[in-house]
């Protein structure tokens, strides 16, 4: 997506600085990396809170299943966490 889809002209949002070029001092600036910070608040408050959140399978590994959370965050759930499946393959 190119900013002139994302942005309108004079609307305000938050960025972080994600690059600056000694050279010229131009800056480089990301929602997204603003997004995923905010994201990783969220599910520290949650884990806090000792709440459930719901991820997305996304592979299945030996050791247990690959998810994506926020549709983003990547994730590791245990197989021994698991519950009431004959294999992690059923995911």
């Amino acid at each position: 997506m190119q900013a002139s889809q994302a942005l309108e002209v004079d609307q305000a949002r938050e960025f972080v600085v994600n690059y600056q070029d000694k050279r010229s001092g131009e800056l480089r600036l990301s929602m997204k990396v603003l997004e995923k910070a905010m994201m990783w608040q969220r599910l520290r408050q949650i884990s806090e809170e000792a709440a459930t959140i719901e991820g997305v399978v996304d592979a299945v590994r030996p050791g247990g299943l690959m998810v994506k959370v926020y549709n983003c965050l990547p994730g590791f759930v245990p197989g021994s966490h698991v519950n009431e499946v004959s294999s992690l393959h059923e995911y």
